[in-house]
């Protein structure tokens, strides 16, 4: 059985990274698309599709923290002892 570890891949990308910069580019479109129409007339669907957009982009940005820090085993994991 092969117990060596498996080979870096050839990018440097941690993972989540497309994710997180996709999640901070519809927080900042959804605050550009706030701040627009937030002078029109019928700003509540300006409004709406901006918290949209923010909240989701927020959720991503999560997403991508959470997916990057992965899952080190500690002492009480290693089943020792």
């Amino acid at each position: 059985m092969n117990t060596e570890r498996n080979p870096e891949p050839h990018w440097s990308t941690r993972p989540g990274a497309l994710t997180g910069f996709l999640g901070g580019l519809a927080a900042a479109a959804g605050a550009i698309v706030i701040m627009v129409n937030y002078q029109t007339p019928g700003y509540e669907v300006g409004f709406f599709i901006g918290s949209v957009l923010i909240v989701g982009g927020l959720l991503l940005r999560i997403e991508s923290a959470i997916r990057s820090t992965g899952h080190r085993p500690s002492t009480r994991d290693s089943g020792d002892g």
